[in-house]
């Protein structure tokens, strides 16, 4: 039973895992948006909800151009930790919530932090033994 279970859940994890796109900071989330006006839809509020939340967070900007008899609405993307993501989104205005956006899996990847303390180590053997003397150079 527990093969079942494990099995079932790979076979609705893996896609999304599978898709998964690195993204790096100062990226951006984009979408087409139906509606009837440019100044209709850039009044909408956009949601977007992480890693299973039930509560949604406004984008602070969204901006919206026209794309063929849509709209195509970018953000740039929030800040995330490190690692594997999922996000939907949802408009809404004064009538209501829409129903969600698919689901947006991704693993976000930051710059690593620089290195610290770089020197020049230099091992001294006494009796056989490595001992490491570290030394500044100035």
């Amino acid at each position: 039973m527990k093969r079942i279970v494990l099995a079932a859940l790979l076979f609705v994890a893996c896609p999304l895992m599978a898709a998964a796109q690195d993204v790096i900071p100062g990226q951006s989330f984009a979408w087409e948006q139906a509606g009837p006006d440019l100044a209709t839809v850039q009044g909408y509020t956009v949601r977007h909800y992480d890693d299973g939340a039930a509560v949604g967070v406004v984008f602070p900007s969204i901006t919206c151009a026209i794309n063929a008899g849509t709209f195509r609405c970018t953000t740039p993307i929030p800040a995330y930790t490190p690692g594997f993501h999922t996000v939907y989104i949802t408009s809404a205005n004064v009538a209501g919530e829409s129903a969600p956006s698919n689901t947006l899996g991704f693993n976000m990847v930051v710059t690593p932090a620089a290195p610290t303390n770089f020197r020049i180590a230099f091992y001294i053997y006494s009796d056989g033994i490595a001992e490491l003397l570290s030394v500044e150079v100035v």
